[in-house]
């Protein structure tokens, strides 16, 4: 049973609508409310007119006069151009929403990047740290040694001290060289 209802959740989660479906769906329904506020007012306007025609039909028989005709002509376009004023306000808005969701993708993705560059940052910084301390810790060991060279030098004699120490002098000033190139590219 339980599997059932995780199964029926993912199917719900999968076929969840998606942000682009959900904004054409607002859009078409902003679309359709307008053109059901037309058709009202349409309505709105044969019945008005119907109601007009028989007041003058009881109170004046025959056609309207003219003044009356360039009135209704005026009041009939100013309608006309509110309704395509209106439109034009609709299809703003849904231009805006648009305007906005993209603008929010960018947002998201920009976090995203940043987030993902303070990582690298960090991680950056700790490395170049961390080969700081190798070369500080790789730079004492190497005085530590001069010393004792020193010390031996001054012991026996110059020749038997000198094969002694260069082997690991040589292997420890080679790596100090290694760990100053790294750090220099890590400084860059």
């Amino acid at each position: 049973m339980e599997r059932r209802q995780s199964l029926k959740l993912k199917n719900d989660i999968e076929n969840r609508p998606r942000k682009e479906q959900i904004y054409e769906l607002e859009r078409e329904n902003e679309v359709l409310k307008i053109k059901l506020q037309e058709l009202q007012s349409i309505i709105q306007n044969e019945v008005l007119k119907i109601k007009l025609q028989e007041l003058q039909s009881i109170i004046q028989p025959g056609p309207l006069p003219a003044s009356d005709k360039a009135i209704l002509d005026i009041l009939e376009h100013d309608r006309q151009e509110a309704l395509d004023d209106r439109q034009d306000l609709v299809n703003r808005l849904y231009n805006l929403h648009e305007e906005i969701r993209q603008a929010e993708e960018l947002r998201d993705k920009y976090l995203e990047e940043k987030e993902d560059l303070e990582l690298k940052s960090s991680t950056l910084q700790k490395d170049c740290e961390m080969y700081r301390n190798r070369m500080n810790t790789i730079i004492i060991q190497l005085e530590e040694v001069e010393k004792e060279r020193d010390q031996i030098t001054r012991v026996k004699s110059p020749i038997s001290a000198s094969k002694t120490l260069d082997l690991p002098i040589n292997q420890r000033t080679f790596s100090l060289q290694r760990l100053q190139l790294v750090m220099e590219r890590l400084q860059m």
